[in-house]
């Protein structure tokens, strides 16, 4: 007998990676695995390896393989991260092919590598629902959702986390919130095609900003307002301001010293 719900809230964000696809691949002699996989350093003591992403994950990785790595390359797009990195950890630019046991860069240059590394992120994905759901992840967007949290066509159908690059927990806390006053009936949610021109209208601004169309729910900087406009809309209070300063301060520490940020304790005083 089916079970029935008040409520669903979802999320599935970080277990299903993105591997792109690199011309060769399936040729390269040493091992390829995505950062999902990866669990510790030992395994990859003495070698040479790619790491493929120069975000959170990327760096970090990097920079704990290179503790015990011959040498590291730090392939990523854009350009070069100024930050002191380990003496073995060498930027690189994106990988253009594999070549037997080498790895092609886009300025042609080559090297010898054993294993690469894929910090490329995660894809969404929901096998689990019926695609009477009418919920699709073109680009790895996630529509249509109201807010970047309800599902415009059920309205007790949430999706809470799959915003990127925030203060997870703060964020969350106040998604929860705001889906309690919609269960509660004390938020009002607009007619389905109103949510959904919503939806529509925060793409497109973000895609005039320069995003990605993969980057439909990034947030950065976005958050702090987005969190208010939360709050505002289910009548509570907004998050204390010394959590965004906070965030900016361990965000700006781990972008110059990444090699210590963690280990380094340093007293804040909040402001």
């Amino acid at each position: 007998m089916p079970t029935i719900l008040d409520s669903i809230n979802t999320s599935n964000h970080y277990s299903v990676p993105y591997s792109p696809s690199f011309i060769g691949e399936e040729k390269f002699q040493g091992t390829i695995l995505h950062s999902h996989d990866y669990r510790s350093p030992e395994q990859f003591s003495g070698k040479i390896i790619v790491c493929v992403g120069a975000k959170s994950s990327g760096i970090d990785i990097g920079i704990e393989l290179s503790s015990v790595a011959k040498k590291v390359f730090l392939s990523h797009r854009g350009d070069p991260l100024t930050s002191e990195l380990p003496k073995n950890m060498i930027q690189k630019p994106e990988i253009q092919e594999f070549i037997s046991n080498y790895v092609v860069f886009e300025n042609g240059e080559t090297e010898q590598a054993d294993a690469v590394v894929l910090c490329t992120g995660y894809k969404f994905s929901f096998p689990f629902l019926h695609d009477k759901c009418n919920l699709k992840t073109l680009h790895n967007r996630v529509t249509p959702l109201y807010k970047h949290l309800v599902h415009a066509d059920f309205h007790n159908f949430f999706f809470l986390g799959i915003c990127s690059q925030v203060a997870p927990f703060p964020m969350l806390d106040m998604q929860a919130a705001f889906c309690k006053a919609v269960l509660q009936g004390q938020v009002s949610l607009p007619s389905t095609s109103e949510m959904i021109r919503d939806a529509n209208e925060d793409f497109e601004e973000r895609l005039k900003s320069g995003l990605a169309k993969h980057h439909a729910h990034l947030m950065g900087s976005r958050q702090w307002e987005y969190n208010d406009e939360l709050a505002d809309m289910c009548n509570v209070p907004r998050l204390p301001v010394q959590i965004m300063n906070v965030y900016k301060f361990v965000e700006q520490r781990r972008s110059k010293f990444p090699m210590v940020y963690k280990k380094v304790p340093v007293a804040y005083h909040a402001k």
